[in-house]
């Protein structure tokens, strides 16, 4: 259908836009680095997505665990790091896609409450901009 067309005959019609009703809070849009062992506590009441940066080279695993939610991803033949974008839904280093060295189900989350973060293997750096999420 022709929208200019039938907007001349009819005089209205409806758009539906699909949009994302969060906003991250300010605190956590900061950068923060972490221990393996080490937890973040989500203050807010929904899943947080994370960007979760790992300096190291070779072969690593990154575990988090919150309550029920057990979730483990394996990085193979790492050169320098890797940054795992949960929003974009994307790991890469630089300007180097890593997608295929990693195994494992989706992406990071943080839900609320206290989140253990749990690395193994050559990793030297770990940080986290959590992206807390609230309405």
């Amino acid at each position: 259908m022709d929208i200019e067309e039938q907007f001349n005959k009819l005089g209205s019609f409806r758009v539906t836009f699909n949009c994302k009703p969060f906003k991250y809070s300010l605190e956590g849009l900061q950068e923060i680095s972490v221990e393996s062992g080490g937890s973040l506590f989500n203050p807010e009441a929904f899943a947080a997505k994370p960007v979760i940066t790992l300096k190291g080279n070779g072969d690593f695993s990154l575990t988090l665990q919150n309550g029920e939610y057990i979730k483990t991803w394996n990085f193979k033949g790492i050169e320098d790091g890797v940054v795992c974008d949960s929003e974009q839904m994307n790991f890469y280093y630089g300007t180097a896609l890593l997608n295929d060295k990693v195994t494992g189900d989706g992406f990071p989350e943080l839900p609320p409450g206290e989140t253990v973060l749990t690395v193994s293997g050559g990793v030297s750096e770990i940080k986290v901009m959590p992206r807390w999420c609230c309405l």
